[in-house]
């Protein structure tokens, strides 16, 4: 056989070098890597992008079909080649996420409510094929109670309130709540109340440490991370000793270090540790537990709280309380602050009245300071007050309330779930249309 001549290597790497030849490589497979996102994201979400719903039952509400609608819009502008395939390909994947889901549920929710799984699947299909929901709201939600599919159309799902919040704040600058030190500077300038940084670390070395010299258990966290990874916690174990999640016991300096080699990858913060209220750590636990509430402005200046306030709690020996980490959402009462039942997100269709690992009675628990709560989350959205929605996570400590972050990307699955209550029936809606329109001219 004939050997390949060594020159065809050499012109080969001179055609890959040629621009038009690098452009194309580069445009295929920025294309490609999309077209897998969207994939990863079909298969994740379990939803269908565009909502092409204009059946009477979707109209139930006027509000709600707008906002549906809304977000097919700002979808198609963002990511034509996402809401093109996920509407296509959602008649063909629809039936296997509806399968899994029945699978996954369907007996408990036959033996506990009694209805069927015949009825089960031909309420999934409608669902998935008249309102264009994802098979996992039936039972996030509770929709198989009778009379709640009627109202299906006026809950959000979770892939929803990311592109409708996107879409209200793509004027506003995002990074004050992306990042905690910037988040702790306005609010320490606005005299509001929140967890103090003791120091800082970025590329492997401490911008500023300011812990004052105080004796306390500390957390290290990723400076732009979210649903609580990357955690490090680390308890104070006499003058200048500390001991890590494992039990390794470490010098001030130790841990210094450890945060620091984290910090190479992105920039940590170091905190002291806070603690819950005494009579909040006797129903929850050590782990810090929050309230997440959700205040809004008008166009004109009135502003409000939407009435699906929630409390989160670490359970099954978590460290977080994240929702989608395996935390509690529970319903607090607006205007009491008293708590409802809980729902933890790997079984939704199961709601708690105590807590399961302390045994505490969870229904009827009256939160302290709640009054305060919510005076500091007004507040708080009058110092940010160029936002239309933010959600603030709020600790309840002995000394008061305290604010530990904003979040203008706030998730509704938790909310809904924990209310039982669509976020249609509340002034959500209304209050985004009308941001809309001013946004429209």
């Amino acid at each position: 056989m004939r050997p390949i001549p060594r020159a065809v290597p050499d012109r080969m790497r001179q055609l890959l070098q040629m621009p038009s030849i690098r452009w194309t490589y580069r445009a295929v497979m920025t294309r490609f890597r999309r077209l897998r996102e969207t994939q990863a994201g079909i298969l994740r979400d379990e939803c269908c992008g565009m909502n092409l719903n204009w059946r009477p039952a979707a109209r139930s509400s006027a509000h709600m079909a707008a906002v549906h609608w809304c977000h097919t819009r700002i979808l198609w502008r963002k990511n034509r080649t996402r809401a093109l395939l996920t509407t296509l390909l959602w008649p063909v994947v629809s039936p296997i996420f509806i399968l899994r889901r029945v699978a996954r549920h369907g007996r408990h929710v036959a033996q506990q409510f009694g209805v069927p799984l015949s009825r089960q699947v031909r309420d999934l299909v409608y669902l998935a094929h008249v309102l264009y929901m994802g098979p996992r709201t039936y039972y996030y939600y509770g929709l198989y109670h009778p009379g709640r599919t009627a109202s299906a159309s006026l809950y959000v799902q979770d892939h929803e309130i990311l592109g409708l919040l996107d879409g209200i704040n793509r004027d506003t600058d995002h990074r004050i709540f992306e990042n905690k030190t910037a988040f702790f500077e306005k609010c320490r300038q606005s005299g509001l109340r929140t967890i103090p940084i003791a120091a800082r670390f970025e590329n492997g070395k401490a911008a500023f440490i300011d812990d004052g010299g105080r004796d306390a258990d500390w957390f290290a966290k990723p400076e732009g991370g979210r649903c609580g990874t990357g955690i490090m916690a680390f308890r104070y174990d006499g003058p200048g000793r500390y001991r890590s999640e494992s039990g390794r016991r470490l010098s001030k300096e130790d841990v210094m270090a450890r945060v620091a080699a984290c910090s190479l990858s992105s920039p940590y913060i170091l905190q002291e540790r806070i603690l819950n209220h005494a009579d909040v750590a006797a129903l929850v636990g050590d782990a810090l537990s929050t309230c997440r509430i959700v205040t809004y402005r008008e166009p004109d200046g009135s502003e409000g709280v939407l009435p699906c306030a929630i409390f989160k709690m670490a359970a099954r020996g978590r460290s977080t309380d994240n929702f989608h980490t395996g935390g509690m959402a529970v319903s607090i009462d607006l205007e009491t602050g008293v708590l409802g039942r809980g729902v933890v997100g790997a079984e939704p269709t199961t709601r708690w009245d105590v807590h399961p690992d302390t045994q505490k009675r969870v229904n009827g628990f009256q939160l302290p300071f709640w009054a305060e709560t919510l005076a500091l989350c007004r507040e708080a959205h009058r110092v940010f007050k160029d936002y239309a929605f933010i959600g603030w996570d709020v600790a309840i400590t002995d000394d008061g309330p305290m604010l530990v972050e904003g979040n203008l990307f706030w998730g509704v699955e938790a909310m809904q779930m924990a209310h039982e209550t669509p976020l249609g029936e509340t002034p959500f809606p209304r209050v985004y249309l009308a941001h809309m329109k001013r946004q429209r001219g």
